[in-house]
């Protein structure tokens, strides 16, 4: 048998030493984290606020079903269910009456009585058959003695959005008469106050009606939830209290760790969602303490190793040495270890980190090399543009001097579509300049078929001077004159709208033509969200949508994430719409400028 010698046996004995103290190290650390379940410390904690979310619930419940015994058992109530029409001054009692309901949260009430008579706030206006239309009747359902929470809309007011209805039946309690219905009407204020608290947690409280409709949540702003991930919630809630389980916990794929807990009484549900980036803090928390122990270990081998094979520290040096060659940015640096040992492994490693490095600064200066890809063909006129303005301008005046309307028209178009395309190398320019250079090619493209569309510009006022990345417009109505007008010969129709939604501004170019295919539109939402080197190949092989898929790579890499881009198809023809973060005229000035200095 060979023996082992040299400098692989003595690099194997302070290798095990590092080993046995790595291990033993580990164990400790490891142990000690195995031993905390700190999934089920988190979980425990938000069970705790879901508990005291469903006792605010139970609570608030409580005080409306005290109100409306107390409605009940009022003169006024009572008085107007006995078999007689209300006099003026009992019913002007009765209103003030339920005006003053010991109810926090009320924005409005109707009371309908026995006899079909309404009683409501003075400004408020409704009739008994809208009352009916309303299904608050229906949701009463057949106990009259029980106090409903309606999460509905409002049909009563017609008023918008949603609101919370607490109802029940107004019975006589004296004789047998037929019964009446209350109704108060609660903004979402109640629902604020009983998250209020809540909402200091990383966690998403919720509050669902008996159906499984959202009615309330914190963190609307920090975490989305897209309709999908709300019914895919409300159905797997919905299984549960199905199979009589009101209280649980369940995981969620895509969303984390829900915890539910029905309230009996009102039949509202509390739910808090624990996503799963809280349970990945925990995690990184830990990582960092495992860390800690790695550096123990690391300076532990230092040592050691020093100790034990100072003589045989030369490939350890040369590794160093790379490194730090790699730090000055030379990625040239290759290791040529030939120690027979497990270094050639790590030297190995360390070159095949090299090259990964490498390709990925190449993808990233590749990324930023694309975003001026677009420019490359508007940059050879940019030598001597005042050669080709006053070529243009020579043959316009020629064309004048002939009476040539139309070929005037179209160089005028012309001589703007060019100007914008240019436009001193800038890669940003106002919505203004956009819209005049979108506004020159339509122009253009009239003149070159006659009586195929017409087309209507929109755009809000003060938007006009908003900075935007220029070029996006031009390629997406070339689309729709190209594919959506491809079977029509007259009477297109191209709409374009730029308007302000909050801190977004908003693009739509609309077209009559044909509808998009959905195959399409599919692949179009693909790349908006694909790395962009698929994006740039996603259309190679197509027939159309080269340009969107310029469009989209542009848009990407100027405004990274923050931007939307999708196509509806429906049956007049197909819209796109653009969104992206609105800027101030300033700052993007400021921003152009930077980047011509650098």
């Amino acid at each position: 048998m060979k023996t082992i010698h040299g400098i692989q046996s003595i690099f194997l004995k302070y290798v095990l030493t590092l080993l046995a103290i790595a291990m033993a190290l580990s164990g400790i650390g490891i142990g000690t984290l195995l031993g905390r379940n700190v999934n089920h410390a988190t979980v425990s904690q938000y069970t705790y606020v879901n508990d005291r979310i469903a006792v605010l619930l139970q609570n608030e419940y409580a005080r409306t079903d005290a109100v409306m015994k107390r409605c009940l058992e009022s003169a006024e109530i009572q008085d107007s269910l006995r078999n007689r029409q209300p006099d003026s001054l009992a019913k002007e009692k009765l209103e003030l009456m339920l005006s003053y309901a010991d109810l926090k949260y009320l924005e409005t009430y109707v009371y309908v009585d026995n006899k079909e008579n309404l009683y409501l706030q003075a400004y408020r206006n409704t009739s008994y058959e809208k009352l009916c239309a309303s299904g608050l009747k229906e949701a009463l359902g057949d106990e009259y003695s029980k106090t409903r929470w309606i999460w509905t809309k409002d049909r009563v007011f017609d008023r918008e959005g949603n609101y919370l209805f607490i109802g029940r039946y107004m019975r006589n309690m004296e004789f047998h008469h037929g019964p009446g219905m209350l109704f108060f009407q609660i903004n979402e204020g109640i629902f604020q106050n009983i998250l209020k608290d809540a909402s200091q947690e990383d966690g998403i409280c919720m509050i669902l009606d008996t159906n499984g409709r959202l009615c309330y949540r914190t963190h609307k702003d920090s975490y989305e939830l897209s309709d999908k991930q709300l019914a895919k919630l409300r159905q797997t809630i919905r299984q549960y209290q199905d199979a009589d389980i009101t209280q649980a916990r369940f995981d969620l794929k895509g969303l984390g760790t829900v915890i539910f807990q029905t309230v009996a009484d009102s039949g509202f549900t509390a739910a808090t969602l624990i996503p799963d980036s809280i349970f990945y803090t925990v995690a990184v928390r830990n990582l960092m303490i495992l860390l800690g122990v790695y550096a123990v270990i690391a300076v532990v081998a230092v040592v050691c190793s020093i100790y034990f094979s100072r003589r045989f520290t030369r490939p350890v040096k040369e590794i160093s040495n790379a490194m730090k060659e790699f730090e000055g940015g030379d990625f040239s640096s290759q290791l040529q270890l030939h120690t027979n040992t497990e270094l050639d492994t790590i030297g190995n490693a360390f070159n095949n980190m090299v090259k990964n490095i490498e390709q990925l600064v190449q993808e990233v200066r590749e990324n930023e090399r694309a975003l001026r890809q677009s420019e490359l063909s508007s940059l050879m006129y940019q030598i001597n543009p005042h050669f080709l303005y006053n070529t243009l301008d020579t043959i316009y005046m020629l064309a004048r001097m002939n009476g040539e309307e139309i070929t005037m028209k179209m160089i005028q178009a012309l001589s703007k579509f060019m100007k914008v395309s240019l436009s001193k190398g800038s890669d940003v320019i106002s919505v203004a300049d956009e819209l005049e250079h979108v506004k020159s090619y339509m122009e253009i493209q009239k003149i070159r078929n006659a009586d195929l569309f017409q087309y209507e510009i929109r755009c809000e006022e003060h938007l006009k001077q908003a900075p935007v990345l220029k070029l996006i417009l031009q390629p997406l109505v070339e689309n729709a004159i190209k594919h959506g007008f491809a079977k029509i010969y007259q009477d297109g129709n191209i709409d374009i709208r730029v308007w302000q939604d909050d801190q977004e501004l908003v693009f739509e170019i609309e077209n009559n033509g044909e509808q998009m295919k959905a195959e399409v539109i599919e692949l179009i939402q693909m790349m908006v969200k694909e790395d962009l080197s698929a994006v740039r190949g996603a259309f190679r092989g197509q027939e159309s949508g080269y340009g969107i898929g310029n469009v989209i790579s542009r848009l990407r890499l100027k405004y990274e994430d923050r931007i939307a881009f999708y196509y509806t198809s429906e049956e007049n023809g197909t819209c796109c719409t653009i969104r992206i973060p609105l800027q101030e005229p300033e700052k993007a000035a400021d921003s152009r400028n930077d980047q011509r200095n650098c």
